[in-house]
């Protein structure tokens, strides 16, 4: 949610140093209406499926604390951090990657998706998914920079 944002709402702040220039009120707008629309819709495709062999995992909250401009971590060159590769720059980092407008030739395809600690978390959820019971809707939640799959039924 916008609250959570650690720059000013200012352009030069939220795009320039942070890569995510977006207002807190559509911030708040694509976390708090948006996700959960499109989570149900995956949700209802997949039980409409009638497909016994597939199974919902919900990531949605596995970034939390680790998302883009949040309040409590940094980019890689503002952490303090010399290197993403240091003991303990995941607990500290981003995990999702900042917009991009094309000054390289991925940075627009790979705008506001997981970065290195992302995919790492993201694939954490995924292992611990398939070695826990089968065909089962689980969520993966982040605490403390620890992965947890909860199965709700």
């Amino acid at each position: 949610p916008g609250s959570m944002l650690r720059y000013p709402e200012t352009l030069s702040a939220r795009y320039t140093r942070g890569g995510c220039p977006v207002y807190d009120e559509d911030a708040t707008w694509a976390f708090s209406t948006a996700l959960p629309i499109i989570n149900g819709a995956v949700a209802a495709g997949v039980e409409r499926s009638g497909l016994r062999n597939v199974a919902l995992l919900d990531i949605s909250t596995v970034l939390d604390g680790h998302r883009l401009c949040e309040t409590g971590v940094s980019q890689v060159a503002q952490g303090g951090r010399p290197s993403w590769q240091q003991p303990g720059a995941s607990g500290r980092l981003e995990w999702v990657n900042r917009l991009s407008l094309g000054r390289q030739p991925w940075g627009v395809e790979e705008s506001w998706h997981p970065n290195h600690w992302g995919v790492a978390a993201i694939r954490g959820c995924i292992l611990q998914a398939i070695r826990g019971e089968p065909l089962a809707l689980a969520r993966c939640t982040s605490a403390r920079d620890k992965l947890h799959v909860r199965w709700v039924r």
